[in-house]
């Protein structure tokens, strides 16, 4: 895959336990989106995954009330990811992936790396990353360091929540 670090594009990742911060974070993603539609984003990339993925998801959705143009791009690491989530996840998780405008599978089933090869694939697209990153360790540690790497800029919405 090519890097392309477009700069309309902004990639989310974060925790799957938000820690009782959801309502809070929800609105600060809508907040977020909205800046960033004034800098000139327009595609936004989220991986599919439970938690601050599932919430950033569903604000770039609700940003299209106000923003028609923007666009929710699902970079989704395997076909069955939500094969093993409760039936309200499922749900929720079809919903999502009905909603997207875009949907890119990076593996039929599951394999190792899979999960990593979505992460530096949405960061390969995106000039920006908005991150819940509460500590280091995991796939968003390895994500922001992905990042970081690549010279995004990071917006932390943990250091805004807490």
């Amino acid at each position: 895959m090519e890097k392309t670090h477009s700069k309309d594009t902004c990639c989310f990742s974060g925790h799957r336990n938000l820690r009782g911060r959801g309502n809070v974070l929800a609105e600060k993603l809508r907040d977020t989106i909205a800046m960033l539609y004034s800098r000139g984003y327009r595609r936004f990339v989220c991986g599919g995954a439970v938690g601050f993925d599932t919430l950033a998801a569903s604000a770039v959705i609700d940003s299209k009330l106000y923003f028609p143009d923007i666009r929710l791009i699902l970079m989704i690491p395997c076909r069955n990811q939500a094969s093993r989530w409760t039936r309200d996840r499922i749900n929720e998780y079809n919903r999502i992936y009905m909603a997207a405008d875009e949907r890119e599978i990076m593996s039929e089933l599951y394999t190792p790396g899979c999960m990593q090869a979505r992460d530096r694939a949405m960061v390969d697209r995106s000039s920006l990353c908005v991150c819940f990153m509460l500590h280091e360790g995991g796939g968003t540690a390895y994500t922001v360091g992905y990042a970081e790497k690549e010279g995004l800029e990071i917006i932390n919405l943990a250091d805004q929540s807490r």
